[in-house]
Formats: C-alpha cells, structure tokens, sequence
C-alpha cells in the first residue's frame, strides 16, 4: 500500500507537504465562493426591499392624491371629519366639494351639556367657511364629537357630543340620535331626572304655544288634549320592544321609533287625542293639520312623505320648531319634512 503511495506521488511529483498546501487553497477557493453567494443573495434582497419600499411611496402618494378628488367646478374635494374616541382625530370620511379653507381645529366640547342648548330657528345661519357633507360616509353620528358642515340643501348641520343640529333645530330621526342619557330641561313639568313617561313634560315655550293652540281650538268647539309626550331613552326602549314583538322589527320601523332615535325624548313633541289613524278625518285632526303652524308646530312626519322621514303618517304627531320654521314647513297647506326641507337622511346605521 506505501509502495502504490509512492509511485503515486512520484508520478504527479507531488510531496506530502505540496498536497496539503493543495487541499487548503481548494478549501479556501470554496470558501470564498461561498462568500460571493451568500453576499448575491443579500444583494438581491436589499435590492428587492428598496423596489418594494418605492413601490409604496409611490402607491402612498398616488392614494393620498386619490382623496384629493376635483370637482367638475375644479374645486378639491376634501374628506375630513372629527370624531371621538378620545383622541380627536381626524378621519377621512365626512366633507366633500368646498373651496373653503381647512376647518378651523375642533373645539373642546367637554364641558357642554347637551340638555342646555336650545333648539331655535337660525334662517340666517353663517355658512362661510364650511364644507358639504357627505352622508354616505359620516357614520354613525352618536360617535361624533364636533362637526360642522353644510347639507345638500345648504344648511348648517352641527354635531355636539353626537347630538345634530340643523340651523339650529335639534334633529331627531332614524340617523341622528339622542343620548340614552339626554334629559330635556326646561320642561312644564321640571326636573325629569326621575321622570320614565309624562304628558306633561314638554319644554316651557312649546307648552305655552300647545295652551294657546288649545284654547283657540276650543273656541271653535273642538277638543285637542295631549295622549303622550316624553318618553325616557328607557321607556321608550320597552315601547319599541312591545311593538317589535307584535309587528317584528320591519314592519315597528315604520311608525316607532328605536330607543334613542325618538322625538318623545327631546320634550318639544307630543301626540294627540285618539293617536290613531282615525284622527286626520276628525274636526280636530282637520283643524291641527291646517293651523298648528300658526303656534310653531309642524306636523312631523307628513302624509306621503314615508321615503324622507322613515315613518308612516302620522297626523297626530306634532313638533314644536317655531313659528319661522313652521310656517315654511306648512308650505301653503302642502307640508314637507324637516328632512326635505333641511336635506337631511333619515336611515338606521347598517
């Protein structure tokens, strides 16, 4: 075996330590083409990364361009809404066409109480500087804490601590909620606080109006008396409820309110008399339908006006909004809908 070792090695000329020296420069060339592998291959991922990393910064700008939509007029459409969840930012949902600057920064709205503020007409309200609303993209407004905008009518809508406004008339319906704990105060009755159903718990000035309005009617031989009037978020959560067992919640939808979306909570509505159908072909549901704008109430949800307000007809329901505000919702004997008249939807969050 030595011998065939030998001749080997004379064959080649190699010597013992020449072969050793052979083997480490392959070991070494091997290495070092590892090294140039490993380092292609961390090449290419750096490579790799930095494409997808402009691939992003430029499908950012491109997105952030695409919220910047221009009108026909060329106006920027902007999408920009306040709302709460205790960080106050901002959301790009709410506003759209405007050539307005940027809103001015949202108030503190902390200390407001929501059952002070007053609903009173304002005609004439300030629109300068606002955006209009899109409602396809407000949300729910009970998680808004301040917004300020203009509806399609050009109308100042204004959320307080998810409370809705529209030139200045407090706007209950199927979109626009009350607080479950909104109390009215200044009511006939006093303090509610305590208070689940009351026919006389109507705000002071609507229930002077409702005396006066009364007192005329009954000078022409007709009776009108309130049947109901303010219902508790609770209360009217057990009326809902009652109905929805009886009709299920489609068919309650249509003529009764979900507990928070109900006008009986604000203290300026009431029902009258018979609370029925029947009531619109009565002396009296004749003379209210023709008068009661006279003593600032609408009729609050119109015949045939079902696709704007949410509800059926109901002649017997009436809103105390002024007689300013009432008399253009009377419409010369053809009466429309707070929701018409101010452009406002009224649909339940999906």
């Amino acid at each position: 075996m030595s011998g065939n070792v030998h001749i080997n090695r004379r064959r080649h000329k190699y010597s013992e330590r020449e072969l050793m020296r052979l083997a480490r420069r392959k070991k070494k060339a091997a290495f070092i083409r590892r090294i140039g592998r490993d380092r292609l291959i961390n090449a290419r991922r750096a490579f790799y990364l930095i494409c997808l990393l402009l691939l992003l910064i430029v499908g950012g700008v491109f997105f952030s361009q695409g919220l910047k939509k221009k009108s026909p007029s060329g106006d920027i459409v902007k999408y920009e809404h306040y709302v709460s969840n205790d960080m106050k930012h901002k959301a790009d949902l709410a506003l759209t066409v405007t050539p307005s600057p940027t809103p001015t920064p949202l108030p503190d709205v902390s200390g407001i109480d929501i059952t002070l503020i007053e609903s009173r007409y304002e005609p004439e309200a300030d629109v300068s500087g606002l955006e209009r609303i899109n409602f396809d993209k407000l949300g729910n407004p009970a998680d808004i804490e301040y917004l300020k905008g203009l509806t399609k009518n050009g109308h100042v809508l204004e959320i307080i601590k998810g409370t809705a406004f529209a030139d200045g008339v407090l706007i209950v319906n199927k979109t626009f909620p009350l607080p479950a704990d909104y109390i009215p105060a200044g009511t006939y009755l006093g303090d509610l606080s305590d208070v689940e159903y009351s026919a006389y718990a109507v705000n002071n000035e609507a229930y002077e109006a409702y005396l006066k309005m009364k007192e005329d009617a009954e000078a022409e031989g007709l009776d009108i008396h309130i049947a109901s009037a303010y219902r508790s978020y609770h209360a009217q959560s057990d009326t809902y409820a009652m109905y929805e067992r009886r009709d299920g919640t489609a068919g309650a939808d249509t003529y009764s309110s979900r507990p928070g979306h109900s006008e009986h909570q604000t203290g300026l509505c009431f029902d009258l008399n018979s609370v029925s159908d029947e009531f619109a072909d009565t002396p009296e549901g004749k003379w209210i339908d023709e008068n009661c704008w006279k003593y600032g109430y609408c009729v609050r949800f119109p015949k045939g006006k079902d696709e704007y307000t949410g509800y059926k007809y109901e002649s017997w329901h009436l809103r105390y909004v002024g007689t300013e505000l009432a008399k253009k919702l009377y419409n010369n004997g053809d009466w429309i809908s707070l929701e018409e008249f101010f452009g406002l939807p009224s649909e339940y969050p999906q």
